[in-house]
């Protein structure tokens, strides 16, 4: 496999390494900036401390997992297990497609590996340059830097329901890999099967957009695979939380 793509596989530089907090900070700066963008408004006043939750279109909602997503002492220790999981099942250069504030991105850059993070949320690349991580404001469904060329392409907390076409997103993972490179996948717990639904984020005083997902479990995932290069090769459970692995063909 690939051990760098080259200066040329992104144009976009990583900001200083300055830490978690101070790319709190950073965020919060270039939020002022993007006016009416309600989901960077949210994104940077959930991990700023408001209460943020995730309404989901069959009525219930959930806090926004802002400790989740930004990892290390801000996450629980079992959040912080899984994510050492993910990271040792990252090799070679990385694509991290919805990374939203960098935590894999940064720390596999800290690590040495080539890593790249892709999300269409500017206060969460903000995040992940402030902490030293290298990523670009796109949309993950949309064309992709350096495709065909990654090693490795990972989809942490459920991305892989981005947009809300799963064929669509397999797609994007086998076009980014190299031939034998590997996608590391989170997944839903086993049994819950295949389902469409929409979300959106809001605050006490903002609310966002209705945006499509879909939940997806090992077999669901693993059934789909096949149609679009991947070849599911296993599955790994740490506590409640699940990862499949897929390699292209």
């Amino acid at each position: 496999m690939s051990e760098s793509l080259g200066s040329d596989a992104v144009t976009t530089t990583t900001a200083d390494t300055t830490g978690a907090r101070t790319a709190v900070f950073a965020a919060e700066n270039e939020a002022a900036n993007i006016g009416d963008d309600v989901a960077d408004a949210v994104l940077t006043r959930a991990i700023a401390g408001e209460p943020s939750w995730m309404q989901h279109s069959d009525g219930h909602r959930s806090e926004l997992p802002t400790g989740r997503w930004m990892g290390g002492t801000w996450s629980t220790p079992q959040d912080r297990a899984f994510d050492e999981v993910i990271l040792d099942a990252c090799s070679g250069p990385t694509l991290d497609l919805g990374c939203g504030p960098g935590r894999f991105t940064a720390a596999l850059t800290r690590f040495g590996t080539q890593a790249v993070g892709m999300d269409t949320c500017a206060a969460a690349v903000a995040m992940t340059r402030a902490r030293g991580g290298c990523a670009v404001e796109s949309d993950v469904l949309g064309p992709l830097p350096a495709a065909g060329r990654w090693s490795t392409v990972l989809l942490a907390d459920g991305n892989v329901g981005i947009g809300g076409n799963l064929s669509l997103m397999l797609e994007q993972v086998a076009d980014a890999l190299e031939v034998g490179g590997r996608a590391v996948i989170e997944v839903d717990a086993p049994g819950t099967g295949h389902h469409y639904h929409r979300r959106r984020w809001h605050t006490d005083t903002i609310i966002g957009p209705w945006f499509p997902w879909v939940s997806v479990d090992a077999d669901s995932l693993a059934a789909h695979a096949p149609a679009v290069r991947l070849q599911f090769t296993d599955h790994l459970s740490v506590g409640a939380r699940h990862l499949v692995f897929a390699t292209r063909h």
